[in-house]
């Protein structure tokens, strides 16, 4: 998106976009997220990886779900 979606849910809805709790956690990945970090590992090596969720709410409720899958090694930042 060339912008932040909320920007664009705002002006096209009148409803102002927050963001609720951005959480995190780790836990094995899927040979479906193998394949698409590019992590060639043997079927019987466990690969963990980090998971961000976060759930933007106007008004009336939830209106977008994000999770994120990041590959081992990955540094990214804690803050938005």
């Amino acid at each position: 998106m060339p912008r932040y979606f909320g920007e664009i849910f705002a002006e096209r809805t009148s409803h102002e976009v927050v963001k609720g709790q951005r959480t995190a956690r780790a836990r094995q990945a899927s040979q479906d997220e193998l394949d698409a970090l590019q992590i060639d590992a043997p079927p019987h090596i466990s690969v963990a990886v980090l998971v961000t969720t976060q759930t933007f709410h106007d008004e009336d409720g939830p209106i977008a779900y994000w999770e994120d899958v990041y590959a081992p090694g990955t540094q990214m930042p804690i803050s938005d």
